[in-house]
């Protein structure tokens, strides 16, 4: 290696002239530094254009409190250091001001801190950190078919359209900052996941399609209306999320919405499209996604999101469309009855075949296991309590009302019901009349119960009018009585008893049976309206 430009050469050569360019020179970082900084003072001017192109810098590229009024071009630039071979170098702005910025110097990372940029665009060329903090750029980030090794925006303003198109972050993602003018993100994929908590994003903000290898995180993530994201991801977390109006679309997804607040129309949904890699040229692939499936308690093939939380949720501009609600907690949401649920959503189903709550399968005895809950890191499991299912039951059932799911609803209802016998003191009025509903009545939305007890009540019958009649029909006549008794009202007898006994019988039975066939069409209508 040549030997490097000494300090004195150096301030020379930019010492003059509103613009400043070193080709093919041997620096050292911190006299470049020096000689940059100090030029200002020295000449009264803001530099209109510096290009660094094909230069050997030994040491770090630190660039600290500059003023260029026109572009700042760092070009085919190496640098020369004593790191370990794994460390990943970056070039570093400090503090400077820059109307446009190109660095294209493969494998370098970029450290951006309390910069003021009117654009900056990265290409193929970033292959280490991208790191800005506390930096403005007026005219937007946009980032093209780049591979960092991570990324980390944290306390910057986009004020303009900014995008991040068909790249691969190979370890973790922050991007939590201000989009006024949105963000658009396609065909990338973040293999350590991604974090978007506390950024505000505005108008026309689209993040997707793209691949989260790790948990996608919306922690107190704001939304315009408008939005939409796309992704095929492992988690979504997006606890205390605030959005005017958002379209959320995933595949193989848990999603947990924890006091999250839909201000206005809002959907979560299956995501059908294709998640396309090279989506700004020639050559497109479909991204692999086997990186985000994991055993969910659903079938193979069930890539519908599953919804994991609702709790203290504000939901009645929201939908839910496709989506797996299995294992979903609703305690303390609002809303609810609001919220339309459309589709291939569906809850979690009893052996009976009656769908149930996640809350009162555990309520039940079930292990948390098997409903496959995550690990408390991603939601707390917490037992619930039959107060908080028997309200969530009330307001999902007058939601699939609303949508016209008559079945649906009487399960849901019929847990409800469970869940205030349950909750009523054992012995008490309130649990005796209950207890009697359900297994004679059947809720009023099973017609095995009343059915049941319509052919003991015919049996009983038979029994109590032959022994008191003392067996002097024939046995056939007795049954006829028995289910004439119970079907007929205020019609006579075919033929009349003499008997007090059985003259009675036949008044029970025509008071009790009308009550249960009533409930049994009742149960039977209310299977099969929609």
């Amino acid at each position: 290696m040549r030997d490097p430009i000494t300090q004195r050469e150096l301030q020379e050569r930019l010492a003059t002239g509103s613009n400043a360019t070193l080709q093919d020179a041997v620096v050292r970082g911190d006299d470049l530094s020096s000689a940059l900084s100090a030029r200002p003072s020295r000449v009264g001017g803001v530099l209109d254009d510096l290009t660094l192109e094909r230069c050997a810098v030994i040491g770090r590229l630190e660039l600290v409190d500059l003023r260029i009024g026109g572009h700042l071009l760092i070009y085919e630039c190496r640098l020369e250091s004593d790191a370990p071979e794994n460390e990943v170098l970056a070039i570093d702005l400090r503090d400077c001001q820059v109307a446009r910025l190109t660095i294209e110097c493969p494998r370098y990372g970029i450290n951006l801190q309390k910069c003021t940029i009117s654009s900056l665009s990265l290409g193929e060329d970033l292959g280490g950190h991208l790191t800005m903090e506390n930096t403005t750029i007026a005219g937007g980030l946009n980032v093209l078919r780049a591979g960092p090794e991570s990324i980390s925006i944290e306390n910057c303003v986009c004020e303009g359209r900014s995008s991040f198109l068909d790249i691969v972050c190979k370890g973790p993602a922050g991007i939590r900052g201000r989009f006024p003018a949105g963000l658009r993100i396609a065909g990338s994929r973040f293999q350590k996941g991604v974090s978007f908590d506390g950024a505000e994003f505005g108008d026309r903000t689209d993040l997707g399609p793209f691949i989260s290898e790790g948990a996608v995180s919306m922690f107190g993530t704001r939304f315009a209306r408008g939005s939409r994201m796309s992704v095929a991801a492992a988690v979504i977390n997006a606890t205390r999320l605030r959005a005017e109006g958002l379209s959320i679309r995933a595949r193989w997804a848990d999603v947990v919405l924890t006091e999250a607040e839909f201000e206005g129309p809002s959907l979560l949904g299956r995501l059908s499209d294709r998640i396309v890699f090279r989506t700004t040229g020639d050559g497109q692939s479909d991204l692999d996604e086997s990186g985000v499936r994991r055993d969910r308690g659903l079938a193979a093939d069930d890539d519908r999101p599953r919804l994991l939380s609702l709790e203290f949720a504000d939901v009645g501009n929201a939908a839910v469309v496709d989506v797996a609600l299995h294992a979903c907690r609703f305690a303390g949401a609002s809303g609810l009855d609001s919220m339309r649920i459309e589709g291939a959503s569906d809850f979690h189903r009893l052996p009976n075949g009656r769908r149930a709550l996640a809350a009162e399968h555990l309520l039940l005895g079930a292990p948390p296991q098997s409903v496959q809950w995550p690990s408390r890191d991603v939601l707390p499991t917490e037992p619930p309590t039959r107060g908080e299912a028997e309200t969530s039951y009330r307001a999902l059932r007058l939601a699939l009302e609303n949508r016209g799911d008559a079945p649906g609803a009487g399960d849901l209802y019929e847990g409800e019901m469970e869940m205030r016998r349950d909750t009523a003191r054992t012995m008490s009025w309130d649990w005796a009349i209950l207890s009697l509903y359900k297994w004679l009545g059947g809720y009023g939305v099973r017609v095995g119960p009343p059915l049941a007890a319509l052919a003991v009540l015919v049996t009983l019958g038979f029994v109590g009018l032959a022994v008191s009649e003392g067996w002097t029909r024939p046995v056939v006549d007795y049954w006829l009585l028995s289910i004439q008794s119970v079907v007929s009202i205020g019609s006579r007898d075919f033929s009349p008893s003499t008997s007090t006994g059985a003259n009675a019988t036949a008044l029970a039975l025509k008071i009790i049976g009308p009550i249960l066939i009533a409930l049994a069409v009742l149960s039977f209508r209310g299977r099969v309206r929609r």
